[in-house]
């Protein structure tokens, strides 16, 4: 029988707090001289990505981090009509933008195109599906 693992969010270990989450199932792991990344199975949150120990997303709460980049801005400009996405990976920000307010144009920068497509292969499910107004790699 193989051994519980157990990964440690550090996030914030300098003030004395600690999260540990027991892994299902562990889908990929790098660890270079630059970073750690990790993306595991767990059972309440489902499919988690971590790098250098702290938590970047998951499938149960995916959503908060999504509306609180569209939503804010939107609502704190009030009337925005051309909208420029710089990352995003996942294309969630153009679909949860365009959910509060149509816009004439939604531009979306992604850094690589295969920046785009690794989380659509890994988070199947999430709102990366939908596909911008104009999308274009620098």
């Amino acid at each position: 029988m193989a051994t519980e693992r157990w990964i440690a969010e550090t996030l914030f270990d300098d003030l004395g707090f600690r999260m540990n989450y027991r892994a299902d199932e562990v889908i990929y792991e790098l660890a270079t001289e630059h970073q750690h990344v990790l993306l595991f199975r767990q059972s309440f949150f489902g499919k988690m990505l971590m790098i250098d120990g702290a938590t970047q997303i998951s499938e149960k709460d995916e959503f908060i981090y999504q509306e609180m980049m569209s939503h804010v801005p939107l609502f704190a400009h009030g009337d925005a009509r051309d909208i420029l996405i710089v990352g995003g990976a996942t294309a969630a920000l153009p679909k949860r933008s365009s959910n509060i307010r149509p816009s004439n144009a939604s531009h979306w920068s992604r850094s690589t195109p295969r920046s785009s497509t690794l989380p659509k292969s890994i988070f199947p499910n999430w709102p990366a599906r939908c596909s911008p107004t104009s999308a274009s790699s620098v």
